[in-house]
C-alpha cells in the first residue's frame, strides 16, 4: 500500500511540472514534444476576437505567414458568468475570474502545445506578452 502511494505521489509530481503550471496561474501544456526541439518553418495567426494590439504584439514577436499549416491561434473572452450553485461561495467572497487568454499552437488539426490563464478582468497586450514568454520558458520554440 505504501508502495502504490508512494508512486502515484511521484506520478502526480511529475504531472505537475510536466504540466508547467506556474505561480502566476497559467498552465502549458505540451502536447507535441517535436514544438519544444524545432521550431515550425512558419505560423500563421488567428485571434478571436480580433485585436490589432494582439497582433501588433505577435507580429514584433513572431514570424507570421497568411498561408501555413502551423497556426497560432489566440482567444479571449470577457465577462463570462458562471451560473453554477458550487462555485456561488466563491464568487461571493474572492476576485473570481470572469475572462481569460487562451493560446493554441496548432499543425493542420493537432495541438502541440496550449497555455491559458483566467483573468479579473480582460486580458490586454501586456498579458499576451508574458503568455508568449511563459510558452518560450516552458520550451515551446516560436
Amino acid at each position: 500500500m505504501q508502495k502504490l502511494f508512494s508512486k502515484s505521489l511521484i506520478i502526480a509530481i511529475l504531472a505537475i511540472i510536466s504540466v508547467g503550471c506556474g505561480d502566476d496561474g497559467s498552465i502549458v501544456v505540451i502536447k507535441d514534444d517535436n514544438i519544444t526541439h524545432n521550431t515550425p518553418p512558419c505560423l500563421s495567426l488567428e485571434i478571436y476576437p480580433y485585436s490589432t494590439g494582439f497582433e501588433k504584439v505577435v507580429k514584433k514577436s513572431v514570424s507570421i505567414e497568411k498561408n501555413c499549416r502551423y497556426r497560432m491561434q489566440i482567444s479571449t473572452a470577457e465577462s463570462i458568468h458562471c451560473n453554477s450553485s458550487f462555485n456561488a461561495p466563491l464568487k461571493s467572497t474572492s476576485n473570481f475570474p470572469n475572462a481569460y487568454l487562451r493560446i493554441e499552437l496548432r499543425r493542420g488539426m493537432d495541438i502541440l502545445a496550449t497555455y491559458y490563464k483566467d483573468f479579473t478582468s480582460p486580458p490586454d497586450e501586456d498579458d499576451l506578452k508574458k503568455a508568449l514568454q511563459k510558452l518560450r520558458s516552458a520550451g515551446v520554440k516560436i
